[in-house]
C-alpha cells in the first residue's frame, strides 16, 4: 500500500471514529433522558394514583376524582377493584386528612413494558361527620381506609403512557394520628315509650 492509499484509510478511520463517538454520545443522551422522563413519570403516576386512590375511598360520592381513574388505572385493575364504582364510605362526609406517600426509587429503562414499586402510603388525622344517621344499613367502621406497604405494578400502555396494574398490600401500618370515627346516636327509648303510652 502506497503512502496516499495510507493516509487515506487514516483519514476515513479517523473520520468514522469521530462518527462513531457522537452517535455514542448521542445515543448515551437518549437512553439517559428517557430513562430519566420513564422513571419521573412512573413516580409521578403512582403517586398520583394513591392521591385519588384515597379521594374516592374517603369520598365516594359526587367526587370528580372518580372521572380521573380510568386514565390512571388500568381497566383491568378496576374491574377487579371496583374502585371506581364502590361507596363503602357513603355515609361519611370526611372533612379532613393527611396523607404521605413515599415511592421507592427506581430507574426505568426506555425498553421496560412494566415495573413494580414498593409504595409505603400513610393517611392518618381522618376527621369525619356523619352523612345520615338515620341511614338502616348504616354500619360503624373503625377505620375508613388502609395505611400500609404496597407493592405496585405499572405497566407502560400501547401510548406509552404509564398505568398502576396492581396495588398488593405488603404490611399494615398503623397510623401515629388516629381519630375516633363519630357513631349515630342512640334512639331516644323514653320519647319513644311515652308516644307509645299516649297513643
Amino acid at each position: 500500500m502506497n503512502i496516499k492509499a495510507k493516509k487515506t484509510m487514516k483519514f476515513f478511520l479517523y473520520f468514522f471514529g469521530k462518527i462513531l463517538a457522537a452517535a455514542i454520545a448521542v445515543w448515551v443522551a437518549w437512553f439517559a433522558f428517557n430513562t430519566a422522563m420513564n422513571s419521573s413519570n412512573v413516580n409521578v403516576i403512582v403517586k398520583d394514583a394513591f392521591t385519588k386512590r384515597a379521594s374516592v375511598i374517603l369520598e365516594p360520592l359526587e367526587n370528580s376524582d372518580t372521572a380521573l381513574l380510568p386514565k390512571i388505572f388500568t381497566p383491568d385493575f378496576l374491574h377487579k377493584t371496583g374502585l371506581d364504582v364502590q361507596q363503602d364510605n357513603k355515609y361519611y362526609n370526611v372533612t379532613l386528612y393527611s396523607q404521605r406517600t413515599d415511592v421507592q426509587t427506581a430507574l426505568v429503562l426506555p425498553s421496560a413494558k412494566k415495573v413494580e414499586l414498593t409504595v409505603t402510603d400513610v393517611i392518618e388525622d381522618v376527621r369525619a361527620t356523619l352523612v345520615n344517621e338515620d341511614a338502616a344499613d348504616f354500619e360503624q367502621k373503625d377505620s375508613l381506609i388502609g395505611s400500609g406497604v404496597y407493592k405496585v405494578t405499572a405497566v407502560k400502555t400501547e401510548e406509552n403512557s404509564w398505568m398502576i396494574d396492581n396495588i398488593e398490600l405488603l404490611e399494615e401500618i398503623t397510623p401515629d394520628i388516629v381519630r375516633p370515627l363519630p357513631t349515630p346516636a342512640p334512639a331516644d327509648i323514653t320519647d319513644a315509650d311515652e308516644g307509645t303510652e299516649q297513643a
